[in-house]
């Protein structure tokens, strides 16, 4: 889930040090999400989904999603 967050963050102009400054954590961090090899704590966690609530198109949010996978 926070791995496709920091996809459609990427893919909305946004680098992995732009997210990472955005949410008070680390490119490598944010790389190691990306990747899958990590997962968020829940602040960080939290804190990406803010900016992903920011950020994104609407159709591209994270509970754009979650609402296409309930249907």
């Amino acid at each position: 889930m926070f791995k496709d967050i920091i996809e459609k963050l990427i893919r909305s102009g946004m680098t992995e040090s732009g997210i990472a400054a955005k949410v008070g954590s680390s490119q490598p961090s944010i790389n190691r999400i990306r990747n899958g090899k990590q997962q968020p704590g829940y602040v960080l966690g939290d804190a990406l989904l803010k900016l992903a609530g920011e950020r994104c198109p609407v159709d591209e949010s994270p509970a754009a999603d979650q609402q296409e996978a309930a249907a």
